[in-house]
């Protein structure tokens, strides 16, 4: 929101420097569910003159599990900058529900695996911003998905400029007890292969769908993390997304990661 200071586009708009976008456009309340993802405080050193913010805020969102979708709201239709957890597979917080009879013949309803797995996450931080460079880095494995899989798989690299090691320590146990939760969650979401649900619905329901959405799902020609076919009110988060504008039809790829999330209060 800032692009000046004063509050003007509002309550987070307090730097002089950044997208200058108006609250309206924002759902300010998304981003402020996952703040408490990250265990990590960021100092004043985080950003040099040559520093790409783009890679920053990617890490920020690799950091928490999260993708930054345009969220539609079924009241105005209007889409606004919106975070999303991935994983977050609560049935209170789906857009639509996709029955059984809610698939078209053709493409038939199919699963399928997202074999993206990530077994090492590598962090960079003591960023020196007059050297434009990241003094420090650590890489955790995930050893039993090393051995499963039969050998490494991807790496992820999370750049965190604002964290410097003389807020925790820079002793080997003080850098594992500050990364092992975040690691921990990290490799609960990606160290294993993903269900993906395919198929197309009809252009009506789909009209408030976006990428980033979650939807309940329900055929008899899928399957979820058991050995039997036949889904009934499994939630996944759409990946992708075709709407046909010239006739019928609405193409959907599904993720969904089996976990079922726990909602806290205050």
């Amino acid at each position: 929101e800032s692009g000046g200071g004063g509050q003007i586009n509002g309550t987070y708009d307090v730097m002089g420097v950044g997208c200058n976008l108006k609250s309206d456009d924002i759902d300010e309340d998304s981003f402020l569910s996952v703040d408490a993802a990250s265990p990590f405080t960021l100092n004043d050193y985080f950003v040099g003159d040559g520093q790409d913010l783009q890679s920053i805020v990617t890490s920020i969102l690799k950091l928490l599990g999260a993708a930054i979708v345009m969220k539609r709201d079924e009241t105005t239709g209007r889409s606004k900058i919106t975070l999303v957890a991935v994983g977050a597979e609560r049935s209170a917080n789906t857009a639509a529900t996709i029955e059984a009879g809610d698939w078209l013949v053709d493409p038939a309803p199919h699963w399928d695996n997202y074999e993206d797995i990530v077994t090492q996450i590598k962090y960079m931080y003591d960023f020196d911003a007059s050297e434009e460079k990241f003094l420090s880095e650590t890489l955790f494995n995930n050893q039993e998905a090393i051995n499963r899989y039969g050998g490494e798989r991807t790496q992820i690299a999370i750049e965190l400029p604002g964290v410097s090691s003389s807020q925790f320590g820079r002793g080997a146990g003080d850098v594992f007890q500050e990364f092992l939760p975040t690691s921990q969650r990290l490799f609960n979401l990606l160290s294993n292969p993903l269900r993906v649900w395919r198929g197309a619905i009809g252009t009506g329901p789909s009209a408030f769908l976006d990428v980033g959405s979650y939807v309940k799902v329900s055929s008899p020609h899928l399957r979820g993390y058991g050995d039997t076919y036949g889904v009934t009110n499994g939630v996944g988060m759409i990946r992708t997304i075709h709407q046909e504008l010239m006739g019928e039809g609405c193409e959907v790829e599904i993720l969904t990661t089996g976990l079922t999330p726990v909602a806290w209060n205050a």
